[in-house]
C-alpha cells in the first residue's frame, strides 16, 4: 500500500481519517494485481470509523489479502475494493491544499457525500486542522479528516466608547 501498508497482527482503527489520491508505481510487467495505492491490509485487521478512502492512482483504493479483515459501517466512504458496508462512491474531495491548520488537507466539495454524514457517537471532537466538529441533533459531523466549517457573516457596530457590538448574521 502506498498510503498505508498494514502487516502483522493486531487491529488498526482509522477514525475520522482521509486516505486519498495516493499513487503506486506499476510493477515491471505493468500489473497492479493485488496491489493497493491507498491501503493494503495483509494478515491484519482494520476498522474504519467516519473515514474516507479513495482517489488512488495505479492500484486499488483498498485491498485486503486472504486472512485479513476490514470492517466499516455506512458512515465511511470507500471508493472501491475492500468488501465492507461503507458507501462505495467518489468522495468528491478537492485537491490537497492549505485549508488552515499545520498540514495540507483534502477539503470535501459541497456535493460530497462526506458532508454532514458522519456518526456523531464516534466522531472526534476536532478535525485535522483543530476546527471543532459539528455534533448536534440537527448537524452531523463530516466523514474524513476535515470538517467543513460554514463561514458566518458578522455585522460590527462601533460604539462611542471605542467598543464594538457584534451581530452574527
Amino acid at each position: 500500500g502506498a498510503g498505508i501498508n498494514l502487516r502483522g497482527q493486531g487491529t488498526l482503527v482509522l477514525q475520522n481519517t482521509t486516505v486519498f489520491n495516493n499513487s503506486l508505481a506499476l510493477s515491471s510487467n505493468g500489473s497492479t494485481s493485488a496491489r493497493a495505492a491507498g491501503i493494503h491490509v495483509n494478515t491484519s485487521s482494520m476498522q474504519l470509523v467516519n473515514s474516507v478512502i479513495g482517489g488512488s492512482i495505479g492500484g486499488f483504493d483498498c485491498n485486503e489479502r486472504a486472512g485479513a479483515t476490514v470492517t466499516a459501517n455506512q458512515f465511511n466512504i470507500v471508493h472501491g475494493s475492500c468488501a465492507t458496508s461503507a458507501q462505495a462512491r467518489d468522495p468528491q474531495l478537492m485537491s490537497l491544499a492549505n485549508n488552515g491548520g499545520t498540514t495540507k488537507t483534502h477539503l470535501p466539495r459541497d456535493v460530497s457525500a462526506a458532508v454532514n454524514s458522519g456518526d456523531n457517537l464516534n466522531c472526534q471532537t476536532q478535525d485535522q486542522r483543530d476546527e471543532i466538529r459539528a455534533r448536534s441533533n440537527t448537524d452531523r459531523c463530516d466523514i474524513g479528516a476535515v470538517e467543513v466549517v460554514e463561514e458566518r457573516g458578522l455585522f460590527v457596530v462601533p460604539t462611542k466608547n471605542g467598543n464594538v457590538i457584534v451581530f452574527e448574521l
